[in-house]
């Protein structure tokens, strides 16, 4: 009979994913309990330009979509 080495574990996902989706899921939790969702927008240029010009997006924002986002949410809250 052959001497074997024990066999491997299966490798385990590396730490800074696990965290990244632990992260992401506590985020969603926080928002559901705050009764918030996140919803996809599809935007155009036109958009944006129109951001800038009233002033809720800085002009060397308007390439992050963060950013726009965050500025059309504050947008939407300020014309409650």
């Amino acid at each position: 009979m052959l001497d074997r080495p024990p066999p491997r574990p299966p490798p385990r996902r590396p730490p800074a994913r696990s965290s990244r989706r632990s992260a992401a899921q506590r985020a969603y939790r926080a928002r559901q309990r705050a009764g918030r969702i996140v919803a996809p927008v599809e935007v155009g240029a036109d958009v944006v330009d129109l951001l800038v010009r009233l002033g809720w997006l800085a002009e060397h924002e308007a390439d992050d979509k963060v950013a726009i986002g965050k500025a059309i949410a504050a947008m939407l809250a300020a014309t409650r």
